[in-house]
Parts: structure tokens; C-alpha cells; sequence
């Protein structure tokens, strides 16, 4: 009995310290303390869901999913579990896999979080009827809940129902928004902006072959929507002109991505590193928790994008 007893308080009090590591941001020793309260309940599902939870912050995305596959094994009806399996998943790439996950969670409780995130995931898939109507059902369960409105207006513009993503936008334009939706609302704006801009000239010269309304457009756009990324131009001149040597190379062998390819992409594009060595020495450091800041969270920020876009290659194809 007082054994029991002792392990219950042994890990409440790990809980508690993995809480404490997780609100700070230090991710090592969160990470460290969940694991060491799953080793002493390990039929406690709480303890799982938030060793997943730390390990997603983390960015150790597979071994989030593994510790969150294994909340679901324990507690099955446990809808934390599933809606943060589905995030793992999500990050991964593996977005069929999330969408199971979404759903399981939805089904087990609907919460505006869950319908927000499965519709996201559809999203993805390009169910945007699905998606809309789950963003509605959100917005309707709480109307406060801005994060649904913002994601439905953009949705609603991908569906090219401009109007209605015009009078949502505008609604939104007037509410006190988080900084991350504000400026969503902001860029979205701009975009319809110059959509309705350009729409009428654009017909004028896939009709009339007279592209003299469209320039006459675009030189009348805002200063901000027309900028020129010298840069940009360079590097494509650059590599524009050594296309014509492409033929001297020989064939590539394809082989399959490790698991942390896009980890790899992202260290290396900026770069934080140059060589294997110094790879896998910021690879240990970033693993164990270090707080990250300036470059090289810009390049872990590359991370989640690169297996987004792996995930999306087929529509990406043009």
C-alpha cells in the first residue's frame, strides 16, 4: 500500500517538474521528467500525452509520435491523446495518418480546437468543402473563436468565393486579433486587394491579347505590392545560365531521404552548418533542449516547411 502510495507521489511530483521545465521553455528537462514519469506509471495516459507534448515542441516529431501512440494504446477514449498524435503526424508529413487522428479525436469530443485542426489537415488534402463546414461548425460552437473565422476566410478565397471572403475579412479587420491572425487578415486583405485590382485587365488580355490595362494596373498598385527582390534575379540569371552545361553531369541515382532530411535541408540552406561534424554537433544540442534563437530558429522554422512540401509533391508538380 505505502508503496503505491509512494509511486503515485513519485510521479506527480516528475508531472509537476516536466510542467514547470515546459512552461519555461526548457524543453531538455521536460522532456527528462515525463520520461521519468511514464517509467514509474506507465499505464498513466497523462503522463504520455504530455511527454509527447514536450517532445512536439521540441521538434523530435518521431518520437512525439511513438510516445503518443503510446497514450493511445494505454487510453484509447482519451481525446487529448489522438488530437496531439494527429499534430505529430502532421508534422512528419504523414497527413492521411493526421486526419485519422483528427477525426478519432473529434468523434471521441468536438471541441473548436479539433474541428479547427482537422479541417486544417483536409485542407491540405484539398477536401475544402469538408473543411469549410468543419471551420463553420467551429465558429458556431464558439463565435469568439477568431483562429476558425481567419482560416475560413482564406479558405474561402482558395475556393475563389471572393465576395464572401471579402465581407469576412472586413468583419475581422475590425475585432482585436492576436498578432499572428492580425497579420493574416492583413496579408489576406492585400491579396483580394489586388485580385479585384488586376481581375478586369487580365480578362482584357487573355481576350484581346492588349496587355497595355494590365500594366497601366500594375503601376498603379501600392508601392508595398511591388517590390523587386535584386537577389532573387541575380541567383536565377545565375543559374539560367548554367543550365546549357547540365548535360556534362552524369545521371543521378535516386535513393530514399533519411528520416531527418528535412532537418538536414534546413541547418544547411542558411547555413547554421557546413560540415557533417558540425551537423551533428548543433543536431545534439538542439536535441537536448537548448533554447534557440535569431538564425538558427529561422532555420528550424525551415523544418516543418520542408516536410510540408514533401508531403504536398504531387500538387506541388507545376
Amino acid at each position: 500500500m505505502n508503496n503505491q502510495v509512494n509511486r503515485q507521489q513519485d510521479w506527480l511530483n516528475s508531472m509537476n517538474a516536466g510542467l514547470r521545465g515546459f512552461q519555461t521553455g526548457r524543453l531538455g528537462d521536460a522532456v527528462a521528467a515525463f520520461n521519468q514519469a511514464v517509467q514509474i506509471l506507465p499505464e498513466r495516459v497523462e503522463g504520455w500525452v504530455n511527454l509527447g507534448s514536450a517532445l512536439l515542441e521540441a521538434r523530435q516529431y518521431n518520437s512525439a509520435a511513438k510516445a503518443l501512440q503510446k497514450a493511445v494504446s494505454v487510453e484509447p477514449k482519451f481525446m487529448a491523446a489522438h488530437l496531439t498524435l494527429g499534430d505529430a503526424l502532421r508534422q512528419l508529413g504523414n497527413v492521411p495518418r493526421s486526419i485519422e487522428s483528427y477525426r478519432q479525436a473529434v468523434a471521441l469530443q468536438k471541441t473548436v480546437m479539433g474541428l479547427n485542426k482537422l479541417a486544417c489537415a483536409l485542407r491540405i488534402t484539398k477536401e475544402v468543402a469538408e473543411a469549410a463546414a468543419l471551420y463553420r461548425e467551429a465558429i458556431a460552437m464558439e463565435p469568439q473563436f477568431t483562429l476558425a473565422q481567419v482560416n475560413l476566410a482564406t479558405l474561402l478565397m482558395e475556393m475563389s468565393m471572393f465576395d464572401e471572403a471579402g465581407l469576412s475579412l472586413g468583419a475581422l479587420a475590425k475585432l482585436n486579433l492576436p498578432p499572428a491572425e492580425r497579420a493574416e487578415v492583413t496579408k489576406s486583405q492585400q491579396v483580394l486587394s489586388d485580385y479585384f485590382l488586376l481581375k478586369q485587365p487580365l480578362e482584357v488580355l487573355v481576350k484581346e491579347n492588349d496587355r497595355s490595362a494590365l500594366e497601366q494596373a500594375i503601376t498603379g498598385m501600392h508601392k508595398r505590392n511591388r517590390p523587386v527582390d535584386e537577389v532573387a534575379l541575380k541567383t536565377i540569371r545565375k543559374y539560367a545560365g548554367a543550365t546549357h552545361d547540365f548535360s556534362a553531369y552524369p545521371a543521378i541515382a535516386l535513393m530514399d531521404l533519411p528520416d531527418e532530411w528535412p532537418l538536414i535541408e534546413a541547418l544547411f540552406m542558411i547555413p547554421m552548418v557546413n560540415t557533417v561534424c558540425e551537423y551533428r554537433e548543433l543536431k545534439t544540442k538542439i536535441h537536448a533542449g537548448e533554447k534557440v534563437s535569431g538564425d538558427l530558429l529561422e532555420s528550424l522554422n525551415m523544418e516543418p516547411l520542408t516536410q510540408a512540401a514533401r508531403a504536398a509533391r504531387q500538387d506541388l508538380h507545376d
